[in-house]
């Protein structure tokens, strides 16, 4: 009768799909990492879609040439440097910046 009650219980409890962050990592011209997150996204499929419909960095007057490529964004400025973006989807859960040290 238990595991009756048990299961009853487990198959009236909602499930709470997870949601997703898009995040963007890049490093700036000092060479200091830069970690921004948008989160709240339903999905892994929706996240992953986002990305095309982000902003690129092309529109910073000092950007000579902006380049796409997959979820990795690469502005090319007209002093020489370079600033990349990737662009990583993870469960809201997962830091995307891994495992933290002990």
């Amino acid at each position: 009768m238990m595991g009756l009650v048990m299961l009853a219980l487990l198959t009236a409890t909602p499930v709470r799909a997870e949601t997703w962050t898009l995040c963007a990592h890049g490093t700036d011209h000092s060479g200091a990492e830069e970690w921004q997150q948008v989160p709240g996204i339903a999905t892994e499929a929706e996240c992953w879609a986002s990305v095309a419909r982000l902003p690129l960095p092309g529109a910073d007057a000092d950007v000579a040439r902006t380049v796409v490529e997959g979820h990795k964004t690469t502005a090319y400025y007209r002093d020489g440097n370079t600033y990349v973006v990737v662009f990583p989807c993870r469960p809201e859960s997962v830091d995307p910046r891994g495992p933290k040290g002990k």
